[in-house]
């Protein structure tokens, strides 16, 4: 399994280095990367599938749900922008 996540610099910062440790004390392949601000929660699964968070509108730190999308050109559209952000991020953990 091989697993690359973007994530915000303040949350990265906000970890315990405990929880990275563990991270790269594991038999996984994971590289973790970091932006000033991700601005959308999304996720591509295999490039099959795009799950995006809808935030919750009375409490900031919430979603409200999950949507999934499994339509090509969706999931490529997330991909790329996935790629675009990845690009420029700084390494954390990999």
């Amino acid at each position: 399994m091989s697993v690359d996540l973007l994530g915000s610099e303040p949350v990265f910062a906000a970890l315990p280095p405990s929880v990275l440790d563990s991270i790269h004390d594991r038999a996984m392949d994971v590289e973790l990367r970091a932006v000033p601000e991700v601005g959308l929660s999304f996720d591509v699964v295999d490039g099959l599938e795009a799950t995006v968070d809808v935030p919750h509108t009375l409490c900031d730190d919430d979603r409200l749900g999950v949507v999934s999308v499994s339509e090509p050109p969706v999931v490529e559209t997330f991909a790329a922008h996935f790629r675009r952000l990845w690009a420029d991020a700084e390494l954390v953990l990999g």
